[in-house]
């Protein structure tokens, strides 16, 4: 147990290191308040939407340590916790708000999440073909709906969550270094730049999110 304890520090210290490098690869940026506000966001503030939603990543490492269940259920637990923040913020969303995107081009706010759940099954072929099971990817010329999104985030989510399992029993994530702690937080620092990218997306498509939705995205108590 203790030399359990001493793996999961010093995992967590880790992880903690590359959130500051992360943080000074973004730049010095002063967080002055929920992005969703801003009528048309700057580049410098698309980056401080992606610079905000790496602390995710600090608070979901943090749990390994701090919560009454054991590392592995409370890591796993983060997972669900943050894919259920996906699923949140789709349910909120409507058919025209799933076809808005950035001034700049880009993905639309719908093949943003179809990215998130397109990477995850990628990671899933080098790691674990076999929960590729019953998962299909979307091509880039489909249009998803919210249902089919939700459905599609769900089962990969789940999927996600068994890699996660094997990796933390094992010790290794095939095909990532250096261990499965570090490959949680590439998933969670991953998916929540997309979505403050979604945010982004939304207020410049003239669907800026209601202020009850966007604040929810942090309360990771009540997902």
């Amino acid at each position: 147990m203790v030399g359990e304890a001493v793996e999961s520090n010093a995992a967590v210290a880790w992880a903690w290191d590359v959130v500051q490098e992360l943080q000074l690869v973004l730049g010095e940026i002063v967080i002055v308040g929920p992005m969703e506000r801003a009528p048309q966001p700057t580049v410098q503030q698309v980056e401080l939407f992606r610079f905000w939603t790496i602390h995710i990543l600090c608070c979901s490492v943090a749990g390994v340590t701090s919560s009454p269940l054991a590392p592995t259920d409370a890591l796993l637990d983060t997972w669900a916790i943050h894919n259920r923040i996906h699923l949140y913020l789709l349910d909120a969303l409507s058919d025209d708000a799933l076809r808005g995107q950035l001034t700049s081009g880009g993905r639309d706010v719908a093949h943003q999440f179809a990215h998130v759940h397109n990477v995850r099954l990628m990671w899933l072929k080098a790691a674990a073909p076999d929960l590729l099971a019953g998962l299909e990817s979307f091509d880039k010329d489909s249009a998803p709906s919210g249902e089919q999104l939700a459905a599609a985030l769900t089962t990969s989510s789940q999927a996600i969550s068994a890699l996660l399992q094997r990796g933390l029993e094992s010790g290794r994530v095939k095909s990532f270094k250096p261990h499965p702690i570090a490959f949680f937080g590439y998933l969670i620092a991953h998916e929540s730049s997309h979505r403050g990218e979604i945010g982004v997306a939304l207020t410049q498509a003239g669907h800026r999110l209601p202020d009850k939705i966007a604040y929810g995205l942090w309360e990771w108590g009540s997902r």
